[in-house]
């Protein structure tokens, strides 16, 4: 991704902003401008919007702790257009990967079409280093023109002294994950903010706090506390840190891969190192326990908002996973969240707390489901059974997994057999 502000002098802009920022913008993704449209009013093809820059640097400024703090959250450009014509362009950030996505756009007033364009991710380095250098250009300029108190430079220039401050910006991305301001935070938010730091730190105090929603926010801070008094042999897998020592190199992460494919290549190992038969199906989290040498493991009432806690200390990991009910969906629901959290455990050792929730578009969220899918429903054995005619619901019935996660195999198989490779 890249911007290209050609600057126009002497506008004929009414705002002073406006008029210091006027610009000729192209917006490069995978080299592709996502400015370029085509106008049917004159039957031409135009490489660039022509429009004063202010208003898209002060929006990405503005939202810049909610697009790097929060998950599961798309930034769309166009909301920053005030007036003047944007292409269809959305950023959105999984803690790991940037994600840049254009799609094909018909604008009104004026009347205009963007073309589509594809795709690209970005380390999350170098997805900074560009919106700075294209906040910091609009600001230089609005400085030259002697506007340096303008909203657009003001917040520039406060959000820079925050990212070059460790313990604020932390604190900047926290509240981005929560989805509010930084610099608007009431008493009461930071207050939760700073009690849900003592529990939680880094990726996971992030995905905590994206996933809180409108969930009872103390509840799930009071919740995580009781489990952990939870007598420990109800929770404790006495074997996980071990197994993760033998397939610790199946859960590196490789250069240029997303986070979620070494969800799945630890599940493959995982479950070859528990010799577990490709078309056995895994019951309950009792049943998994077991095989990880506790034989005494419940699950435990639960939190909306929350489906699991794994949490380390003496030694040992310990899950605590949110009971559902008797029914089938329940169990299944169950069983997915135990997987999910022993995935968590596995592929992030250096923890302390984390949770398994409902965010989809998360870093460790995705690498936990990914876990789960292919240690309950390996795709090699749900091949298999497609290849010999079974449908999705025989296939989910012998495997004792919701159809849903049969779905998620067979429509990732291409992903799964990439990162098996």
């Amino acid at each position: 991704m890249r911007f290209s502000t050609d600057w126009i002098d002497h506008g004929p802009n009414a705002s002073a902003e406006e008029r210091a920022t006027l610009c000729r913008l192209g917006l490069y993704v995978s080299e592709e401008n996502a400015c370029r449209f085509f106008d049917p009013t004159s039957n031409r093809t135009c490489d660039h919007v022509t429009v004063p820059a202010v208003h898209l640097a002060e929006g990405l400024a503005t939202d810049w702790w909610s697009i790097f703090g929060g998950r599961d959250r798309e930034h769309a450009i166009r909301k920053y257009r005030t007036g003047f014509a944007l292409p269809d362009v959305t950023l959105g950030f999984d803690g790991s990967t940037f994600e840049i996505r254009g799609e094909q756009f018909a604008s009104t007033n004026p009347d205009v079409r963007f073309w589509q364009v594809g795709r690209e991710d970005l380390a999350r380095g170098a997805a900074e280093s560009i919106l700075a250098e294209f906040i910091e250009g609009v600001a230089a300029r609005l400085a030259a023109a002697g506007l340096s108190d303008s909203e657009a430079a003001l917040r520039w220039s406060r959000l820079s002294r925050s990212l070059d401050n460790a313990d604020e910006r932390a604190f900047c991305e926290a509240a981005g994950a929560l989805g509010i301001d930084p610099y608007g935070v009431s008493d009461a938010d930071a207050a939760f903010i700073e009690r849900a730091a003592e529990l939680f730190s880094g990726e996971s105090l992030l995905e905590f706090l994206a996933g809180v929603g409108g969930t009872a926010r103390e509840d799930l801070l009071n919740w995580v506390r009781d489990v952990e008094t939870r007598p420990r042999e109800h929770a404790s897998l006495r074997e996980l840190n071990d197994i993760a020592d033998r397939i610790i190199a199946g859960t590196r992460r490789r250069p240029g891969e997303r986070a979620w494919a070494t969800g799945y290549r630890a599940a493959r190992a995982f479950r070859d190192v528990l010799d577990i038969p490709p078309g056995k199906g895994l019951t309950s989290p009792g049943d998994i326990a077991r095989r990880l040498g506790s034989h005494t493991f419940v699950c435990t009432s639960g939190v909306a908002g929350v489906s699991a806690l794994v949490s380390r200390g003496d030694g040992d990991v310990r899950i605590h996973v949110r009971e559902r009910g008797a029914w089938d969906w329940a169990r299944h629901a169950e069983n997915f969240a135990f997987a999910r959290a022993i995935g968590d455990a596995v592929c992030y050792r250096d923890t302390q707390r984390s949770v398994v929730n409902n965010l989809r578009q998360a870093e460790r969220q995705a690498v936990g489901r990914a876990f789960a899918a292919e240690f309950l429903a390996p795709v090699k054995r749900v091949l298999y059974m497609t290849g010999s005619g079974c449908d999705v619901d025989e296939i989910a019935g012998s495997l004792d997994v919701s159809p849903q996660v049969i779905d998620w195999q067979l429509e990732n198989q291409d992903r799964i057999r990439q990162a098996c490779a």
